[in-house]
């Protein structure tokens, strides 16, 4: 049992390193770009690689963790993940780094699934309140990630944080190895998947982790192109970014554990209000205004999981349907917020993003409304 208890501080862990790699990309925007050759679109393609690896690995990997050894299962991910962050070097090409970030990616979704469908399982009615705290540790590496590359770049090439994220991978799978993971005895009781609020979910996931990408990816490109600011001022703003979401996170699990949609849908409605004044005013720090729309969001993600997880016959394969299939908007959003970028500015772009947090906030509600109405 005390192994038991290291579920949290380890799952935490692999969370942090979770967030630092999703922004890993947008924090070295200005060096892609450069050492790449690369205009926004490119950079939203090259941020979806690493999306689209992480929602093939969660959809790969939710019926897989109702059915194998998940401590293998987890350990052998993270390799995967810290050896694809390793072999990044500063002379790569653009599709060798698209194709070992989609690696890590792919990893990372795996060994993601194991974490949420093992803290919904073990936690049931406290699931909600559960994983917003090991998302929240998504938020503290995606925090300080943005701050450690701003110091690495004065003394080191881009590529030294790519190879440090995957060397912490490489720890990550050694503390795991000796996790019980397994599926507790007692399996819980069968229900039937609802398709259509599960469908529902899927879709505002699609809009939650797009917004969440796009933000983390053009905040550089928005901070120099539309403000005039330096890009270490972009990092900043991703990193209020990021202590937003952790606040809300943190807010979140101090409540009782939600079977219900309806917080989702408020916040995203929120934060595409937030997102839309905040463009078009142009005014008021960068960081500021990323904070609050964090902070917004900040319960959203956990909660959707743990709805998806819970309202399954399967918990690996709700989480797949919410986690996996609503990563593609981390692929499909970006490009869209680059191509728009590209044809009508940055600012045009980011603002479009106000769009996808409406969306968010009807598909959460639309997800409740059909519990609420079927038999």
């Amino acid at each position: 049992m005390h192994l038991l208890r290291l579920f949290l501080p380890i799952g935490s862990f692999g969370f942090a390193l979770f967030g630092a790699l999703l922004v890993l990309v947008g924090s070295n925007e200005h060096e892609l770009q450069a050492a790449l050759k690369l205009d926004l679109s490119g950079m939203g393609l090259l941020n979806a690689a690493l999306i689209s690896g992480i929602g093939i690995g969660v959809l790969a990997g939710g019926p897989v963790v109702d059915r194998v050894a998940r401590r293998f299962l987890f350990c052998a991910a993270a390799a995967v993940t810290g050896s694809a962050l390793i072999l990044v070097g500063p002379n790569s090409s653009f599709e060798a780094v698209a194709c070992l970030l989609f690696l890590a990616g792919l990893g990372a979704g795996l060994y993601e699934t194991v974490l949420n469908a093992v803290a919904v399982e073990r936690y049931q009615e406290r699931s909600v309140r559960i994983l917003s705290v090991l998302h929240a540790g998504a938020t503290v590496g995606a925090m300080l990630t943005p701050l450690g590359v701003s110091w690495l770049l004065t003394w080191a090439d881009w590529s030294l944080a790519f190879r440090i994220v995957g060397v912490a991978h490489l720890v990550l799978a050694l503390l795991a190895a000796g996790l019980p993971l397994a599926r507790p005895e007692g399996r819980r009781e069968s229900r039937q998947v609802r398709k259509t609020p599960l469908a529902f979910l899927f879709v505002a996931a699609f809009a939650y982790i797009g917004v969440e990408a796009s933000i983390t990816a053009f905040a550089v490109p928005y901070a120099e192109g539309a403000l005039g600011l330096s890009a270490d001022r972009g990092r900043s703003a991703i990193s209020a970014f990021w202590l937003g979401l952790l606040l809300g996170r943190l807010v979140f699990a101090l409540r009782i554990g939600s079977d219900d949609a309806r917080p989702a849908a408020t916040a995203g409605a929120a934060a595409g209000l937030l997102l839309a004044a905040g463009i078009a005013l142009g005014s008021g720090p960068l960081e500021v205004l990323l904070g609050i729309v964090g902070f917004a969001l900040g319960g959203v993600f956990p909660l959707l999981v743990a709805l998806g997880g819970r309202r399954s016959h399967a918990t690996g394969a709700g989480v797949a349907v919410v986690a996996g299939l609503g990563s593609a908007g981390g692929f499909v959003v970006p490009w869209l917020t680059g191509v728009v970028g590209d044809a009508a500015g940055i600012s045009t772009g980011l603002g479009t993003l106000a769009v996808w947090c409406a969306l968010l906030a009807a598909a959460a509600w639309l997800a409740e409304a059909s519990w609420r109405t079927s038999p």
